[in-house]
Order: C-alpha cells, then sequence, then structure tokens
C-alpha cells in the first residue's frame, strides 16, 4: 500500500490512564498491524505487540496492513508517525528484470530434488571431496521432502491452511511479525531495567541476549517448513558444489577459444563428463538441473508476492499463490487466488464478500477449475473442467461438497459444474498490475 508523502501522515493515539504504552519511547520504530476499521472511517484498531489500541488516523490503511511507525510524544498524546515504505518501482523493475527469465512451473524442482537426495544417500563416501556440504545438501533436500504437501494433506481443511502458510509467499511477513511481537513485548517488559544486555534484531530496535536467542530460534523454526526459505538455502548450497558447471564453464570456454572453432565449443553438461567419474557425472549433472529449476521455482513464488505487494487505493485485497505437492509419484502444484472486496449492496454495509479460485490438473482427469464465492455465510461453488468424463464425476458426488459446507455451518447457495465456456481465474483484472505491456 502506498501512503501518501504529506505532513498530515500521522497517526495520533490519545492514552488514558490505563493505556497499555506508558513504557514506549520517543523516537522508537515500531511495526503496527491493521486488524479493524471502526465505521467512522477515520479510527482503526492497531495490533502493537500483543496490544490493541484504538487510534485516530487520517491515512488511507486496510485491515491486515502492516505500517512501521516510528514514536513520538506531545504533552497529551502519542503520535505514531508512519515511515515511508523503501520499496519503490525502481526496486519492483529491478526484481522482476532478474526473476521473469528464471521463472519456471514450480512444481518442476520436485522429481530432480527426489533423485538428487536419493544418490546423495547411496554414493560412496569416497565420491565427494566435501563432506560437509554433502551432508547439508542431504539434510535441506530430506526437509523438502519431508515438508512438503501431499493428497492427505490437501484433502483437510487445517492441511490447507497449513500449506498456504507454507507456501513462500507469506515468509517476510512471518518473520516480521515475529520480530515485531518479540521486540514491542521486550521493550514493555524491560523498559525499566538499565542493565540489560541488548543484541540488534530485524526491526531495528534493540532485544536482551535472551530474547534475541528465542526470536532467531523462532525464524529458524518458520524457515525449516517455508518452502522459500528452503529453496534459498538450497540454491546457496547448489551453487557452493565443487565441480558445478555454471563455475567452471567461463575458464574452459575462455581455453577452448584459443584452440578450437565455435562449432567445436563443449556445452557445460559435455564439460562435465570429460573432466569427472561417472557417479560425479551423474551426481553433477542433477545439481545443475536441480539448480535451474529451484531458482525458477523461487522466481515464481517471488512475482507471486509482487503481484500481491502492488498498491491498490481499493478496498479490494487479492491474494495468489501456487502450492507444489506430491501425488503418488507424480509432481503437481495448485494454483490459488483468494480476493476480498467490501459488499456493494449500500454504503453502511460490513458485509464482506471473499471469493477462492482454484486451478488443478490431476493425471488422467484434466485441467479442473474452481470458484468458491461467500456472502454472509452463503456460499456458491462454480466448477469447470475440460474432460467430459471428469466434470460427470464432479457432479456425481457433489453432494459430498454440500453436507461439507453443511457441517462447516454454511449454507450452500449455487452448486454447479461446466465442461464448457472456460473461466480464466488466473487472468482476472486487478487495479494495477506489476508489469506494464506498453513497449
Amino acid at each position: 500500500m502506498e501512503i501518501p508523502s504529506t505532513q498530515a501522515n500521522s497517526l495520533k493515539t490519545i492514552l488514558n490512564a490505563q493505556a497499555p504504552l506508558e513504557n514506549i519511547r520517543t523516537g522508537q520504530q515500531l511495526y503496527a498491524k491493521v486488524v479493524e476499521q471502526l465505521p467512522s472511517r477515520n479510527e482503526i484498531i492497531l495490533q502493537l505487540g500483543n496490544k490493541l489500541v484504538k487510534v485516530s488516523s487520517h491515512i488511507p490503511t486496510k485491515i491486515g496492513q502492516t505500517l512501521a511507525v516510528e514514536v513520538q510524544r506531545t504533552t497529551t498524546e502519542i503520535i505514531l508517525n508512519v515511515k515511508q515504505a523503501s520499496q519503490s518501482s525502481h526496486l519492483v523493475n529491478s526484481v522482476l528484470r532478474h526473476t521473469l527469465p528464471k521463472q519456471l512451473p514450480i512444481q518442476d524442482f520436485k522429481l530432480p530434488l527426489v533423485t538428487l537426495n536419493k544418490n546423495l544417500q547411496t554414493a560412496e563416501k569416497s565420491t565427494f571431496t566435501d563432506a560437509l556440504l554433502v551432508k547439508a545438501l542431504q539434510a535441506i533436500t530430506k526437509q523438502i521432502i519431508q515438508t512438503s504437501a501431499n493428497t492427505q494433506i490437501l484433502s483437510t481443511p487445517n492441511g490447507v491452511k497449513t500449506a498456504i502458510q507454507n507456501s513462500g509467499n507469506f515468509l517476510e511477513a512471518k518473520i516480521l511479525n515475529t520480530a515485531t511481537h518479540a521486540a514491542t513485548n521486550s521493550v514493555i517488559a524491560n523498559s525499566a531495567s538499565k542493565k540489560a544486555a541488548i543484541s540488534p534484531n530485524p526491526t531495528g530496535t534493540s532485544l536482551p541476549i535472551g530474547a534475541t536467542k528465542a526470536l532467531h530460534s523462532d525464524i529458524s523454526r518458520i524457515a525449516k517448513v517455508d518452502l522459500k526459505a528452503n529453496l534459498v538455502q538450497l540454491i546457496k548450497l547448489l551453487k557452493s558444489w565443487p565441480t558445478q558447471a555454471a563455475k567452471t564453464l567461463p575458464a574452459n570456454l575462455s581455453q577452448l577459444k584459443t584452440n578450437v572453432g565455435p562449432s567445436e565449443l563443449l556445452t557445460s553438461k559435455e564439460l562435465v563428463r570429460q573432466q569427472t567419474s561417472p557417479t560425479q557425472q551423474r551426481l553433477n549433472l542433477q545439481t545443475l538441473e536441480l539448480l535451474t529449476k529451484a531458482e525458477g521455482a523461487l522466481a515464481k513464488i517471488t512475482l507471486n508476492q509482487l503481484a500481491n505487494a502492488v498498491p491498490d487505493n481499493t478496498t479490494r485485497q487479492s491474494w495468489q499463490l501456487e502450492i507444489p505437492f506430491y501425488n503418488g509419484q507424480n509432481q503437481e502444484a495448485m494454483f490459488i487466488k483468494i480476493e476480498q472486496e467490501n459488499s456493494t449492496k449500500n454504503a453502511n454495509s460490513t458485509e464482506n464478500q471473499w471469493t477462492v479460485s482454484l486451478e488443478i490438473n490431476p493425471p488422467n482427469l484434466g485441467l479442473i477449475k474452481n470458484k468458491l464465492t461467500l456472502v454472509d455465510e452463503q456460499i456458491s461453488s462454480h466448477f469447470w473442467t475440460e474432460n467430459n468424463a471428469t466434470g460427470q464425476l464432479l457432479r456425481d458426488h457433489i453432494n459430498i461438497l454440500k453436507e461439507r459446507f453443511h457441517a462447516s455451518n454454511l449454507t450452500t447457495k449455487t452448486l454447479d459444474v461446466q465442461t464448457s465456456n472456460e473461466p480464466d481465474f488466473k487472468s482476472t483484472p486487478s487495479a494495477n498490475t506489476i508489469l506494464s505491456e506498453k513497449a
């Protein structure tokens, strides 16, 4: 969300005698989360650590938004000045130039990941020149496999929720929220103590050493199950592989250019085959393939994050993400788009409309799309399939879905299945886009 750069951009909180923020200090930097928009329109509820505070605000905010603020005091009130967002259009364009050419289907890294994991486990120790690197690769590949979603996990509501949380799209937000919570609670709890040892933390404030260790432990726990965090770690290790072709290729090509013609230049894979034993050749090629596909998956996650973070001056909120999962021996991915917008029934309505769009392409069933719409505890579900047999299969079992809605205290408004007039959920227009199609 873009905060307008005017002098009026301040949040003013009038504190009473029972206010929980008496220990915050002038100049302190905090992160505040918008948890509620009050009917008066210029009042919101902010969460500071584990405290909720009523705030008077004259800047546009959205529920769920996190604001970086700096504390200022006067004799009668506390002012939280909103800091300008550090992300600029230049930074976004730079990220786009870097990620767009690399992006690949997010599930493509899964097969080479499993293959490399098996071969690392079975290869003789004498094959490796860096035992610590191999041990680290074994650990991270195993960790990604064990924390990946599968059809059994995605068949339960809690499983879907966990898979969404760990999809990589919310990694930075989770780390920021954890650090903010720790920083705010620590400031309130320890403000009276002047002797506590302190250490820096991601929020820019300082924490006691014990609290810093606990924060690092929490962040490590988040990173172990988050797909993006695991991919970043995997890519870092793969780039350290001793005979990785990407490192040896420039030197070899430079040498070959003085001895042979352009048509005789060796590809990176051919160089790997020439220089190493058969076992090492196989592992080198597998690490090179996995590196390419892991970087492609990371780029795809990053592009989804950019699409979710596009400034939007309306009340509409939108999140799009992909969840890779194992379906037996197959590697698949489910596209999810979640949207929230205010009801347009009347100006005083607080009713929200939620829409969830899904796309999946199971083996032998073809492409399946579904759009769920929830308004005031009434839900509608529309399916589209490219395969007539799959459409009939869905119709035969549609009552199961209706029963599950009923068990969740939801009234079913519409349930239907179509096999023509394909909807395109991915291309639903939004108020802003991250990529201009104009040359």
